[in-house]
């Protein structure tokens, strides 16, 4: 699943972004200074297997379509994570780019 993911821009077109793969509640809060205030924990199942996904979007509804949509059945979307102003996080993001 993690290089079907980030190879594929499926999350785009519902305006997701990936932040992590295969990550877990006590890691986004471990690094929750570093996240934007928009960052998701998507707990997602597919073939019988349980995955977890830091995810960014404005709405739930937008996390659950995308990965519905790709046939993953999506047990949790939990928010609460991260402490920048998604503004700031990708002015941040453009900043280590360049």
């Amino acid at each position: 699943m993690t290089e079907s993911l980030v190879q594929t821009d499926w999350l785009q077109k519902y305006e997701c972004v990936l932040l992590m793969q295969e990550t877990s509640e006590e890691e986004l809060r471990a690094l929750e200074r570093t996240l934007p205030t928009d960052t998701h924990l998507v707990l997602i199942e597919k073939e019988g297997e349980l995955y977890a996904d830091a995810v960014r979007a404005y709405k739930m509804s937008d996390i659950f379509d995308a990965y519905y949509d790709e046939g993953y059945k999506v047990n949790m979307i939990q928010r609460g994570f991260g402490r920048i102003r998604p503004n700031l996080y990708a002015n941040q993001q453009e900043g280590v780019q360049q």
